[in-house]
């Protein structure tokens, strides 16, 4: 395991003010497993996120590679690391690892909230997925959904259900040989394809040309949300990435996206208030912004041809 590294040379100048000092640095973690990506190349990508999230949300960061030959191990290195610094970290981005890793630390109730690309990219997925019904006229709650790879991102399932989706399937690769995915996904609008496009059936798009495929894209669709949640988890000490709170940062979502796109173009300032804004709205009415603001009752209103789905 590598030492903590800042991401930015002046970072204990760097920051919002934080009168109650509350812990707020995000850190940002990854032990390669999910890409097996070389160390020097990872340390590069997660320096890259790092400065991304100071640039967008003006918080501290630090960047920590784990180097894990199990889940286990990597969950003890990683509580090592994280309890070292646990006066500091108010929120960690936990990035290209292993789900089954990612579990056992999400599991294990730490005190600062675990962001994980997988969450991120869940809810990057159930806006595009709004968005992409609401172009071709169906609401949710009459619509047939497939998620292919299913066991690879179990987050996006509850997700889905909270945002409406009338008929949801689950299928992964191991099904293939009794329940074929052309077969499975015979009636459906749409499949979410967690599995590349190399583990689609050859003949699916054929056989439906009508039917719309959505498929992560991992260079983008983690990083839309990440800013906002991570900030709002320095703002709220003790808030937690639940269904209710990725519902409605995936409104937001929707909310930032052009016409005729799929999801914003990529994060940003603005994005970042929104997301932000997002969580605040999951609070009790009665609650405050933590810097003052008086809470914001902006539900969005509901957009051409889509039904909003109402919270869980």
């Amino acid at each position: 395991m590598s030492a903590p590294v800042p991401a930015n040379p002046d970072e204990a100048t760097m920051g919002i003010a934080n009168m109650l000092g509350e812990p707020q640095v995000v850190a940002v973690v990854s032990d390669g497993s999910m890409f097996l990506e070389q160390a020097t190349a990872l340390e590069l990508v997660l320096r890259r996120y790092a400065a991304l999230i100071h640039h967008l949300t003006d918080l501290p960061t630090r960047v920590i590679v784990l180097d894990a030959d199990s889940p286990e191990q990597f969950a003890a290195l990683y509580s090592d690391a994280v309890e070292g610094m646990a006066s500091d970290v108010a929120a960690v981005f936990l990035t290209h690892t292993d789900p089954a890793r990612t579990r056992l630390v999400q599991q294990a109730k730490t005190v600062p909230v675990v962001v994980t690309d997988h969450d991120t990219t869940a809810i990057a997925l159930t806006a595009a997925l709004w968005t992409t019904l609401a172009r071709a006229g169906r609401a949710p709650q009459s619509s047939r959904v497939v998620i292919a790879g299913t066991d690879t991102m179990p987050t996006l399932g509850p997700l889905l259900v909270a945002a409406g989706v009338g008929d949801l399937s689950g299928w992964k690769i191991s099904d293939a040989a009794a329940f074929p995915l052309r077969i499975v996904a015979k009636d459906a609008d749409v499949v979410i394809n967690l599995l590349g496009e190399s583990a689609l059936p050859r003949g699916l798009r054929t056989d439906r040309p009508d039917l719309a495929v959505l498929t992560p894209n991992w260079s983008r669709d983690p990083l839309l949300a990440l800013p906002g949640l991570l900030r709002a988890a320095v703002l709220i000490p003790g808030v937690k990435l639940n269904v209710e709170v990725a519902h409605n940062c995936a409104l937001a979502l929707v909310m930032a996206t052009p016409p005729e796109q799929n999801l914003p173009p990529g994060p940003g300032r603005a994005l970042t208030d929104h997301v932000v804004d997002a969580v605040i709205r999951t609070l009790p009415p009665t609650a405050r912004h933590p810097s003052g603001r008086a809470h914001h009752n902006t539900t969005p209103e509901t957009g051409p041809g889509l039904t909003w789905p109402t919270d869980t």
